[in-house]
């Protein structure tokens, strides 16, 4: 899985995010996402700067 994600093509990459996120196991990348979009777009600082 690792060997897809840092040379797989993206294409690859793209079918196995989307299988991980369907699968929940990595479900909690939407929220941090999503939540970091917003503090971006609010103009703040990052939590973690």
């Amino acid at each position: 899985m690792a060997d897809v994600l840092t040379v797989g093509d993206l294409e690859e990459r793209v079918a196995l995010v989307d299988e991980l996120i369907k699968s929940g196991k990595i479900a909690f990348l939407r929220e941090y996402t999503k939540r970091k979009k917003e503090v971006a777009h609010r103009g703040e600082e990052p939590e973690n700067a």
